[in-house]
Formats: C-alpha cells, sequence, structure tokens
C-alpha cells in the first residue's frame, strides 16, 4: 500500500522476515497490476540518482576480474 500511494522507500520495522517478504512481493503485484512498473521505476530514479551524485553507487570489482 505504500507503494502504491507513491511513496518512494519502505521501511521496515520488526522481522527480517517481514522484510523479505515485502521486497519479494514487490515483483509479483507489479506483474498483476496492483503497482505500476513506471511509478516503480520513478521511484528507483528518485532514491539512486542522489546516491549516484554522491558517488556512492560504486560496485566493487568481481573476484573472477582481479
Amino acid at each position: 500500500m505504500t507503494l502504491q500511494a507513491s511513496a518512494d522507500m519502505v521501511v521496515f520495522a520488526g522481522s527480517l522476515q517481514l522484510a523479505e517478504e515485502g521486497v519479494q512481493a514487490v515483483l509479483p503485484a507489479i506483474d498483476e497490476g496492483q503497482l505500476a512498473g513506471a511509478l516503480t521505476d520513478r521511484s528507483a530514479g528518485h532514491v539512486l540518482a542522489p546516491k549516484a551524485n554522491y558517488g556512492l553507487l560504486t560496485t566493487p570489482p568481481h573476484p573472477a576480474d582481479e
């Protein structure tokens, strides 16, 4: 419901299991039309753009690349 209301992020309190269940529910909700994929793409951009601007999206080298 939080993502349907256009929130860019969801904060989970409680158990790790609850958070994992929430994350795993996102893709089926998009597939079933309960959540707009374009909306989640926009939200991801809102969250990732500032991180990219501050250089926080660096990817560690893959062990095979070393």
